[in-house]
């Protein structure tokens, strides 16, 4: 702010906020997009907001993993199989939004 007007400048205060705000902004959103597997589509940001949802978006990049060329000579992926009366709804709590380790 001195460099440029040599004396005290509100305007160069709001315009470093700007700055930092942007810089924030872009940070999260690119560790947004790297947090997903690439592998499997999994995003464990969405599936503490909405399991159903990110349930959905791993069956879809999985059926578009199968039908993709590209995908044809990757190594296959070692999904462990859950059987249905192993996993109840009725046995998990009904907590939302917990946190999974408080440790990290």
């Amino acid at each position: 702010m001195y460099i440029v007007w040599q004396k005290f400048e509100p305007q160069a205060i709001l315009i470093f906020i700007g700055f930092l705000i942007s810089a924030e902004v872009f940070v999260q959103l690119r560790w947004r997009v790297n947090i997903a597997c690439k592998h499997c589509g999994f995003d464990p940001v969405l599936y503490l907001q909405s399991p159903e949802k990110a349930v959905v978006k791993v069956k879809l990049f999985l059926d578009r993993r199968q039908e993709d060329p590209a995908f044809l000579f990757k190594e296959p992926l070692n999904l462990p199989k859950v059987k249905r009366d192993i996993v109840s709804q009725d046995k998990l709590p009904a907590v939302k939004g917990r946190v999974l380790s408080k440790q990290i």
